[in-house]
């Protein structure tokens, strides 16, 4: 009888390779797939609020309208890949609707989809679920890659339980859909480097384009490529640069295809770029959470402690493969964390590669393990590094299951508001504008107003962030004495600090990164005050 083979000390397949072997490894990473889809889907029925959300849809919107494919002047550091990604959609749904005679014309059509904001958020929220989904499956084969032989489906599953990665993918924005083509980018890179083949070469380049044309920043993904030639023993320097060249020109015709606005306004469109860096590097406002919290709070302690220890053994083990990865993210660390303002989402570049050499971490001490010792020790891990960050993603999802708290502002207002209502908004900057029902226009609160006598008043507070969400204490002192509130929706108790929970200081998420116990639902608290008539007048 042949000898039994236990799939540890089974031969491997190249890690490059796209086949999974028929074992117990497919099987894990359906699991894996089944998990995060479960973690990203749930609950695709609930409308949330993201702080950048309409933007790109509206431009989407607007583009069709016109029938052109332009970003709107004045928004130009925005990349066009994710709204040419909605114009298409629009365009498709557009037709659909005239297929089933629901609209008679695109001017109807635009009018009504703002209306329905649901419908017009949905696609994106879809995508990006979709894309996050895909992510994982992308960091399994990168794990693998970098080492994780046979468990890459561990680096899937910890990029699954991610909080930041889940609570991003629910989310219609362009970040999820970035984080995917750098991974891919990432995972063809090695690829390429390690074959040779044509079509990974130019796929590279084609996903790194595909990068940059959806956030500019994770271009520094381009320094992969290049050094991955220039580490590799084979070819002579001519063929490596020939190879390059290939990437760099696929990578080039990607991001003009998706982003043509750098070419057609290179003038306006840096000047747009120079602003937005502005606010970034000359930021005045709260300071931003540490990386190291970040990182901590985005994927979990553990997993970047075990990411580290990956790190150096995928090193010792192939540090021709490791280190244009590793070139990713020290570039990518000295891009995002020398920046006055560090949003928690711009940390996704790190968490795929976080999850990857995680996994090299336990692949390594597997191997140490006698094999018919390893279950208990290498359940027992796989469980600390994955516990934490699961039961955070749970309550992520738990809390967008609650209707946001300007969504429900936004429906009582559209039930209650006459149509000469004059409505004056205090606290939570132009974020919470986006409760407003449409051609509703807020301005700043007055001492007083004399000569109308329809007007209410609505506060917008939040503990956890002040800095988008406070009024003024003479506004509540005024109100107490000339109004009477009507309406109030509460997402975070005023509890004492400890209790608020963790949140992104420098973004208006009012969803923690951490901390759930004083949240009710997402969303500040929105107080609506009517103004008694007595207290229009000196």
């Amino acid at each position: 009888m042949p000898p039994v083979i236990e799939p540890a000390d089974r031969p491997r397949q190249s890690s490059t390779s796209w086949r999974w072997p028929v074992d117990g490894r497919a099987s894990a990473l359906a699991a894996v797939i089944l998990l995060a889809a479960a973690l990203r889907m749930y609950p695709m029925h609930v409308a949330y609020i993201h702080p950048d959300q309409a933007i790109v849809p509206a431009v989407a919107l607007s583009a069709l309208e016109r029938g052109d494919w332009e970003m709107a002047p004045g928004l130009r550091e925005y990349p066009t890949g994710f709204m040419f990604t909605l114009r298409a959609a629009y365009s498709v749904q557009y037709w659909l609707a005239r297929q089933f005679g629901t609209v008679d014309s695109l001017v109807e059509f635009v009018s009504r989809l703002p209306e329905d904001l649901y419908a017009f958020l949905i696609f994106g929220r879809v995508w990006a679920c979709i894309l996050g989904i895909g992510t994982v499956v992308l960091t399994a084969r990168l794990g693998e890659a970098l080492g994780a032989r046979g468990w890459g489906w561990l680096a899937g599953l910890i990029l699954a339980v991610a909080p930041l990665h889940v609570r991003e993918s629910h989310y219609g924005t362009q970040d999820i859909p970035s984080v995917f083509f750098l991974t891919a980018s990432l995972l063809f890179t090695l690829r390429a480097a390690a074959s040779r083949k044509g079509l990974d070469v130019v796929l590279c380049g084609v996903f790194l384009g595909l990068t940059a044309a959806h956030r500019y920043q994770w271009g520094v993904v381009a320094v992969a490529y290049p050094l991955a030639e220039a580490l590799k023993n084979g070819p002579s320097w001519p063929s490596r640069f020939r190879r390059v060249t290939v990437a760099a020109t696929a990578a080039l015709a990607a991001f003009i295809a998706l982003n043509p606005q750098l070419v057609t306004y290179p003038g306006e469109t840096w000047q747009n770029i120079a602003g937005a860096l502005q606010t970034v590097y000359a930021w005045t406002g709260p300071p931003s959470l540490p990386a190291t919290d970040l990182l901590a709070l985005g994927i979990g302690a553990f997993p970047c402690l075990a990411a580290l220890v990956g790190a150096v053994l995928a090193l010792q083990r192939d540090w021709r493969t490791a280190l244009p990865v590793l070139a990713v993210v020290v570039l990518g660390g000295i891009l995002v964390f020398q920046s006055q303002r560090v949003f928690a989402r711009y940390t996704l570049l790190f968490v795929p590669i976080v999850a990857a050499f995680a996994s090299v971490s336990v692949v390594a001490i597997r191997d140490r393990l006698p094999q018919a010792y390893r279950a208990v020790p290498l359940t027992l891990l796989v469980c600390a590094l994955v516990a934490a960050p699961f039961s955070r993603s749970l309550r992520v999802d738990s809390m967008l299951a609650r209707t946001d708290t300007r969504w429900l502002a936004r429906s009582w207002l559209n039930d209650n508001l006459a149509t000469d209502t004059r409505l004056w908004v205090s606290g939570g900057l132009f974020f919470a504008h986006q409760s407003l029902p449409s051609g509703v226009q807020p301005t700043a609160v007055p001492e007083h107003r004399a000569g109308h006598s329809n007007v209410y008043v609505m506060t917008v507070e939040h503990p956890g962030l002040p800095f988008f969400g406070q009024v003024p204490d003479e506004l509540w002192a005024w109100l107490a004495s000339r109004a009477v509130r009507e309406a109030q929706f509460v997402g975070t108790l005023a509890a004492g600090n400890d209790a608020l929970g963790v949140y992104d200081p420098t973004d208006a998420n009012y969803l923690p990164l951490g901390g759930f116990g004083a949240v009710q639902r997402p969303g500040p608290n929105i107080e609506i005050w009517r103004v008694r008539e007595t207290g229009l007048s000196r």
